[in-house]
């Protein structure tokens, strides 16, 4: 059949490489005002990798990834290492734009609530100095989320944009 000059073509391997650069190296200055953005791009770049099937083999093969009988590292298996080394790295760059957040009730507030009181009594087990009351009639409940970038407040969306990459680093296999 004859190829249509005007019909869209997906050049895969050239999107893949270009997305894999982007996940390793620094943003250029172009991007620089997305700087607050770490987990969004993150997401958009492991998106539309999977969504290109570039973790389509790795899925299947990383139960599998055993050296040959003579030591060696078939092609497959490289591959496979290095696509767990882009998400290993991709994990610890989306650790770092996480922050811990401490809120502060009155113990009226949390005796008046039942959330807040649930909340208390779950975080008790795991952070006993910090959630007790303080003396001061002040109780301190543990939070957190992921800020836009390392050190920036955690806010709710880069927190949504960092649970959808870190599923699709999870759906892979490596959480």
């Amino acid at each position: 059949p004859a190829v249509d000059p005007y019909a869209i073509r997906l050049l895969r391997s050239q999107h893949v490489d270009y997305l894999t650069h982007s996940l390793s190296n620094p943003l250029s200055k172009g991007f620089v005002s997305l700087d607050a953005s770490h987990p969004w791009m993150v997401y958009w770049i492991l998106h539309s990798l999977d969504l290109l099937g570039h973790f389509d083999l790795f899925s299947s093969f990383t139960s599998n990834a055993n050296a040959n009988a003579k030591g060696d590292m078939t092609m497959r298996e490289v591959e496979a290492f290095q696509k767990a080394d882009l998400l290993t790295r991709v994990v610890s760059t989306l650790s770092h734009c996480w922050s811990d957040v401490f809120v502060e009730f009155s113990s009226r507030d949390v005796q008046g609530d039942d959330k807040l009181r649930e909340l208390v009594r779950s975080q008790e087990k795991t952070n006993k100095e910090r959630n007790k009351d303080s003396g001061d009639g002040t109780v301190t409940i543990i939070g957190g989320g992921f800020g836009g970038g390392p050190s920036q407040m955690p806010h709710c969306a880069p927190t949504y944009a960092a649970v959808l990459a870190l599923s699709i680093v999870a759906g892979i296999g490596l959480a």
